[in-house]
């Protein structure tokens, strides 16, 4: 008779296919062959739409809590995983007490970030929830089915997890970084089935960070030290993938180009075969210059270029431990434009330094550079960063539930934020439909005056109703204060 785990990821993009528990699943298969051992994956896609300042996300109506505990009681499971992240952990926490509800003695674990960081407080707090599986989960999850399946090992001995006993928490040592060469592709073993045409899919070809920013928990025990997959895997997996005909590719490393020879070659071989599926890269623009060999490459018509900018104010990065060359900054993005490379720029609301100034000069670097588009997000104090640990010195206020989001800093008030947010969404609004956008344009050219001076004046326009408002009728919003403000003299515009 067969024994049956199952691992459960919610996803929180109805397109989205992350592969955390099929990694999960793949290197489990890789080290114990037994087929008596049943791993089950389950994705659950979220229906209802909810908003938390002025973030939309997925919930989970509770006839569809319903309906996903009883499908994962049905296979009767030895235990269940459940992976978490920012966005779903609060949809796991709903699903974890209606399936210890219907079976209390079922035991159950959670990994991911969320879990990773949170583990003591959610262990005290969350009497549902039996072990948390800390950092990188592939070997853990091996010695789990050894714990529960086998009885071969005992939870003390096991790594990188966390569990109470007696209503105190034990820890237990954390694990050395995994080899990559030792993970197989859960695309290449057939774990994944892609629907074509209709998915994004997720790829890694490296795991960690070597840089330290302040508001990021990605580059924390294992995600410290840099790791790349296999070359030669990475390629037979991309290719593999692009034969599928997804309907977009995500490759999710956070610093793609960090060494030119690798990036080249992985590029390469993505160009080969692939005519018009989209790939989003995340690439880093503002440290060393991108050299032109490299930049040809990335400019093809399908890759989109994730640049993460944050701020401009030197100060702030300094801050917020962020290595930054506007010199290299500037270059490599005029080169990339000039190759008519798809650009991304992104940028946070509130970062300890930045006032509702730099905000407005970050929409006009932006926006003189035009690219394809500007993201502009709020802070999240994540746990675990070096924001959420200096909170109090940075003057820091936030919510203290995902998304995390901030309320104020100590050179931001919070009427100050929720301005500088106001004119950021205003702004992404615009600048995402290209009939505005070249309205924008005109008004830089008429005016000679920087986006914001007109972003400030439209104060009839929100994200809301420009929804709703006929086109027609936005245009002639934004052309009556195009007028107003050309007809002022000279030495008034630059005030507004």
């Amino acid at each position: 008779m067969s024994q049956k785990i199952t691992l459960v990821y919610i996803a929180t993009s109805s397109e989205e296919l992350y592969p955390a528990v099929f990694n999960l699943k793949a290197y489990a298969l890789s080290r114990i062959k037994d087929r008596k051992i049943k791993i089950e994956t389950k994705i659950i896609k979220p229906t209802k739409l909810k908003r938390i300042n002025n973030h939309i996300y997925r919930d989970i109506p509770s006839r569809q809590i319903n309906s996903i505990s009883d499908s994962i009681l049905k296979k009767n499971p030895v235990f269940v995983g459940l992976s978490t992240y920012v966005w779903n952990v609060d949809l796991i926490f709903k699903v974890i007490k209606k399936l210890k509800n219907k079976k209390p003695f079922l035991p159950i674990v959670i990994g991911g970030a969320e879990a990773t960081y949170n583990a003591r407080k959610i262990l005290q707090k969350n009497k549902n929830i039996d072990i948390v599986a800390l950092d990188e989960g592939e070997e853990t999850f091996v010695d789990l089915i050894r714990h529960f399946l086998y009885k071969k090992i005992a939870l003390t001995e096991i790594k990188g997890i966390a569990f109470k006993k007696n209503g105190r928490v034990i820890q237990t040592q954390m694990r050395k970084p995994l080899d990559l060469k030792q993970m197989p592709s859960p695309y290449l073993t057939n774990l994944i089935k892609i629907n074509k045409g209709r998915e994004t899919i997720t790829v890694e070809t490296s795991r960690g960070c070597p840089f330290k920013c302040a508001y990021c928990s990605y580059n924390m025990f294992s995600y410290a030290h840099l790791r790349f997959f296999p070359l030669s895997e990475v390629i037979k997996e991309l290719i593999y993938i692009i034969k599928q005909k997804p309907k977009k590719i995500n490759i999710v490393d956070d610093n793609f180009n960090i060494y030119d020879l690798r990036a080249k070659k992985i590029l390469n071989s993505i160009i080969k075969c692939n005519k018009k599926i989209l790939i989003t890269l995340f690439i880093r623009a503002d440290i060393w210059p991108i050299k032109k060999e490299l930049a040809r490459l990335l400019a093809k018509p399908y890759f989109y270029l994730t640049v993460g900018v944050q701020s401009l104010n030197k100060k702030t990065l300094f801050r917020a431990k962020r290595i930054h060359n506007i010199n290299s900054l500037n270059q490599n993005i005029k080169l990339l434009r000039s190759l008519k490379a798809n650009i991304i720029l992104q940028f946070i609301i509130g970062l300890p330094g930045d006032t509702y100034k730099d905000i407005k000069d970050d929409i006009n670097w932006a926006f003189s550079h035009q690219p394809n588009d500007i993201q502009i997000q709020t802070l999240r104090v994540n746990p675990g960063t070096l924001y959420e640990k200096e909170a109090k010195k940075y003057g820091i206020t936030y919510r203290r539930k995902p998304p995390y989001t901030i309320f104020k800093t100590n050179t931001m008030s919070q009427s100050e934020l929720k301005k500088s947010e106001k004119i950021a969404q205003l702004f992404q609004m615009l600048y995402r439909n290209n009939t505005y956008r070249k309205r924008l344009s005109y008004f830089c050219q008429k005016t000679n005056q920087p986006i914001s001076v007109l972003l400030e004046n439209l104060k009839e326009l929100n994200q809301y109703n420009l929804f709703f408002l006929p086109k027609n009728m936005v245009i002639k919003i934004i052309d009556s204060q195009i007028r107003k403000i050309y007809e002022q003299p000279t030495s008034l515009r630059s005030g507004f």
